[in-house]
């Protein structure tokens, strides 16, 4: 027999007054409303959703008793109170999970990525990571942790992937490596196949799964020079850009005094890169940069060489930069190019030039293949999706790596919100500014180039440029004990920054250090030890007898003799000379010298000393790591007019320093 109406009417009202309340509950919980409920009041919830739901069961099995003979009125009744009951029991199951949700570990994955793109694909992985937790429903756990990291150098991450990474110290094995460009991978994969052949083969399995995004490789030419290169500068958009060969843009830089500064090679596979189009444009024999002189500007990547580009002082000599456009982009608009350089009002911009025969980097992902589960399989081939999808977007707008071009030579939006730039409905740039281009079409990647072209390349270079004598001189005083930030003393700084400029060296060059002052006890000492004598870098043979010796320098005394073996050890290279050696002396102190020790040089004393070894070629870089800088009180900064270079390093050191001073030994000028 059906229900009455009366009965069915107070029965649809509490099924009603409880499903509000236990739904209503539920969804307040879940948007984060009531963040510190109770567990009393998420009991309630659920007991109002249970009493809701078997309310409504009753409701609905009475109904279906009108409809049938009332010999399976029974039947019926067990199984949809059965079957609501069940659904009930779930209600209760995803809600107890949701209110209290015991997330499993994250898988961790690490990413190995370019030192300049560390911040790029920092900001992105952790983006994703979100994204996928929003997709984890009902939960929202984060599926994984992703560790993007970086090496300070392109060499140096393809020789530890390829010789198997044994050095954990470094940074985790990654599970991922974005690395520039292709050719990073081509020169991997052939000095891992090298290995094996040997039997010594440690190296994971390379899998290329595609582009994240293009680059293109500019030349960037100093405005007031564009004209006469070619380029009408003119306001207005670049939809068509003409792309001549390099060797034209040489050709017509060649006669306006304007020298070309790249990368290091070791530390940039975009200089690679342009040296290998150099190299093909000059062909055998000719001069690779077909008359433009190198620059005395250096730096370990593209944004490196742009900040230190940025910091030279008014009226230095003019200089074209070989680099890749979205480091151009980000000079030209002030942004910050990395720790140290941070943003500042925009810089007379450099028109950017793309050369057809130029390489693009395409930025692949690789999977790395270490023989072993490495449990991240799934959420590696979600982060490529991810990133290579042109419809990707962050909760912003923006896809993750706006400000690269697309598979279509598109640059992706957004990009400075001045300066001409428009952005179109796609997503993509409509109008540039004058000194840049709209739309290219992708040329090939470093792809292109195997690995015995990219080998001749850096025998080629290294053949190439001038060998050089390099003569370290390190202050032990007393003063150096005090902390220089980054968890280091002032003297941990200097040694370490000494130790990195070795490894910039190559096996031509020669190397020296001494450590000041020489006699512990004297309060007046202007002596200095001599721990590693000079001697040819031979296979790098002096880099484990100075890191030795670094590592065994402590404070000393209170002497600070740092005229007298500025002195001295500008005399030293003086006298030791050589054909087409450079000869710089590079004394790291924190530049205090106050009192003078007695019988000690003073600032006049020491600039009559240093002016014959200056004419002779000598040069003297001052690295201090103290409070007083190169500022005019100090003696280093007293010494500039002398034509001693002081560089004031910032907490933790610059890397930029060293290449600058290696650069200017070479006779970059």
């Amino acid at each position: 027999m059906a229900l009455k109406k009366e009965t069915r009417r107070i029965l649809i009202g509490s099924t009603a007054t409880f499903g509000l309340v236990g739904v209503g509950g539920i969804a307040a919980n879940l948007a984060g409303l009531f963040p510190a409920l109770l567990d009393w009041a998420r009991a309630l919830y659920i007991v109002a959703a249970i009493v809701s739901v078997l309310l409504l069961a009753v409701l609905v099995v009475d109904s279906i008793f009108a409809f049938l003979n009332e010999e399976y009125r029974l039947r019926w009744l067990v199984l949809g109170v059965g079957a609501l009951a069940v659904l009930g029991l779930a209600v209760v199951g995803v809600y107890t999970r949701l209110a209290d949700p015991s997330c499993p570990p994250p898988a961790e994955m690490n990413v190995l990525v370019p030192a300049d793109q560390e911040e790029i694909m920092g900001e992105a992985a952790e983006v994703h990571a979100d994204v996928r937790a929003e997709e984890d429903w009902p939960t929202h756990c984060r599926p994984v942790h992703i560790t993007v990291f970086s090496l300070a150098e392109a060499a140096e991450a393809r020789g530890r992937l390829a010789t198997g990474w044994r050095d954990a110290t470094v940074g985790p094995r990654p599970h991922v490596w974005i690395p520039a460009s292709t050719a990073d991978v081509v020169l991997a994969r052939a000095r891992a196949e090298g290995d094996r052949a040997v039997g010594v083969g440690s190296a994971p399995g390379f899998e290329v799964r595609g582009s994240t995004r293009l680059e293109p490789l500019v030349l960037g030419v100093p405005q007031d020079a564009a004209a006469e290169v070619g380029v009408d500068t003119e306001p207005g958009p670049r939809r068509h850009v003409v792309q001549e060969p390099l060797e034209v843009y040489l050709d017509r830089l060649g006669p306006l005094d304007i020298a070309l500064a790249r990368p290091d090679l070791d530390g940039s596979v975009s200089a690679l890169l342009h040296t290998a189009a150099v190299y093909r444009s000059a062909g055998p024999g000719a001069h690779p940069q077909r008359g433009v002189p190198d620059s005395s500007l250096g730096g370990a990547g593209d944004r490196d060489l742009l900040c230190a580009l940025r910091e030279r002082s008014a009226g230095s000599e003019p200089v074209a930069v070989l680099t890749t456009e979205r480091a151009l982009i980000d000079h030209n608009f002030g942004r910050p190019l990395g720790p140290g350089c941070g943003p500042e009002d925009p810089p007379p911009p450099l028109q950017a030039y793309y050369p057809a025969d130029l390489p693009w980097l395409d930025h692949p992902y690789v999977r790395l293949d270490w023989g072993v589960d490495d449990r991240v399989a799934e959420e590696a081939d979600a982060f490529y999706r991810w990133l290579s999808d042109p419809g990707t977007r962050t909760p912003d707008g923006r896809h993750p790596l706006a400000g690269f071009r697309d598979a279509d030579g598109a640059l992706r939006c957004p990009v400075p919100d001045r300066g001409g730039w428009i952005c179109g409905d796609e997503g993509t740039v409509t109008v540039a500014p004058v000194w840049a281009a709209e739309r290219l079409e992708p040329l090939e990647t470093g792809a292109a180039y195997s690995a015995e072209e990219l080998r001749a390349v850096l025998e080629r270079y290294e053949e190439a440029r001038p060998e050089i004598a390099v003569l370290l001189a390190v202050d032990t005083s007393t003063s150096m004990e005090v902390p220089a930030g980054g968890g280091t003393d002032r003297l941990g700084a200097a040694t370490g920054l000494a130790g990195d400029l070795v490894g910039l060296l190559g096996e031509e060059d020669s190397v020296g250090l001494w450590s000041f002052p020489g006699s512990p006890g004297d309060p007046d000492a202007t002596d200095h030890d001599e721990p590693v004598p000079m001697a040819a870098n031979t296979e790098g043979g002096q880099a484990e007898p100075v890191a030795d010796a670094l590592a065994a320098l402590g404070p000393t005394g209170q002497a600070t003799p740092l005229a007298d073996v500025v002195a001295d050890g500008a005399r030293a290279l003086a006298d030791a000379g050589g054909p087409g050696a450079g000869r710089v002396l590079v004394v790291l102190t924190d530049g205090v010298a106050d009192p003078l020790p007695a019988g000690g040089l003073t600032a006049d004393e020491l600039a009559e000393e240093l002016a014959g070894p200056l004419e002779q070629g000598v040069r003297v870089h001052v690295v201090t790591f103290g409070d007083d800088g190169c500022g005019p009180g100090s003696l280093p900064g007293a010494l500039t007019d002398a034509g001693v270079r002081c560089h004031a390093a910032p907490p933790g050191a610059d890397p930029r320093i060293l290449h600058e001073i290696v650069a200017d030994a070479r006779g970059r000028e």
